[in-house]
């Protein structure tokens, strides 16, 4: 119904869509123990920030977009960084978001 002057909505925090989901929400992200010798990898990009739990990995200038789910390795160990989760920015230079299920989870890494 509607409210009236004096009275309180219940707020649980942001709207969200029905389909939307909330980091706690989703699966939690699966230990990665892959990995490649340099010369089977082509760069892709460097990391260019850490948010929460997330990795954003910026594309280099010029290739081709990566899918979802890609494995992105980091350069040195040649050690899997994990799943690309998704794909932000401009379409000639995307950001690439790596999902962990923490911070600790980043560090661990």
């Amino acid at each position: 119904g509607d409210l009236e002057d004096g009275e309180k909505g219940e707020s649980t925090g942001p709207l969200k869509t029905a389909n939307e989901m909330l980091p706690k929400d989703l699966p939690p992200v699966e230990d990665m123990a892959a990995s490649v010798a340099a010369s089977e990898c082509s760069e892709v990009g460097v990391i260019k920030n850490l948010v929460e739990d997330l990795v954003v990995v910026e594309s280099l200038p010029g290739l081709p977009a990566l899918d979802l789910d890609t494995v992105l390795f980091v350069a040195e160990g040649g050690l899997a960084l994990g799943r690309v989760f998704d794909v932000i920015g401009p379409v000639t230079r995307p950001l690439y978001v790596v999902r962990f299920n923490s911070a600790q989870h980043i560090s661990d890494r």
